[in-house]
């Protein structure tokens, strides 16, 4: 009688922390910041009154340290929300710039419209890609240059592989400037 109380109490344990945890996939990420951090392929994130579709998430990995970059489309346009909770959770939304504004390796300063980014962190993290991203494939490697300026702005230099650098531009940005709504068809 014993073990059959202790199975069922171990039965009924694990059903509530799955149910606690959102009954989520343990593979896209921590639960920190279970808003942010459970965010799955077509939920929905709003932003300045503008409803974007979660289309692809990348889970990057440098030495244990893991942060998320998700792939926001609207009717208008194409941001990256970037998820970082080692810490205090830090949010920062990105555009795509249209071409590299310096050629070669990325410098420590670069100056853009009057704004000098300053390199905060650079480094090589390996990513797992969920949802469809054109030339990104789960278990490349991406080298990373990110750098602040003054107010929030942030720029992000990375390349996939070895191949052409990309670049992004935008702001940190807090959980009160964003909604979420999960994906009713799950």
């Amino acid at each position: 009688m014993f073990w059959i109380f202790a199975g069922l109490i171990i039965v009924i344990g694990a059903a509530a922390l799955y149910l606690w945890m959102g009954g989520r996939n343990e593979k896209a990420g921590p639960t920190m910041y279970p808003g942010m951090a459970s965010l799955k392929i077509h939920d929905k994130v709003s932003y300045l009154g503008e409803v974007y579709d979660v289309q692809a998430i990348l889970v990057l990995n440098e030495g244990g340290c893991r942060w998320r970059e998700l792939l926001l489309v609207s009717d208008e346009r194409k941001l990256w929300l970037r998820i970082e909770s080692a810490g205090p959770l830090r949010l920062t939304l990105l555009n795509m710039a249209e071409k590299a504004l310096v050629e070669g390796s990325p410098p420590a300063n670069i100056v853009q419209q009057d704004i000098t980014y300053r390199l905060e962190e650079q480094g090589t993290a390996y990513l797992t890609r969920y949802g469809e991203i054109d030339g990104v494939q789960s278990g490349d490697r991406l080298d990373y240059f990110h750098y602040l300026a003054g107010k929030g702005n942030r720029l992000s230099i990375e390349r996939i592989e070895n191949g052409p650098y990309f670049w992004r531009f935008g702001r940190e940005i807090t959980m009160e400037d964003i909604d979420t709504e999960r994906d009713q068809g799950e």
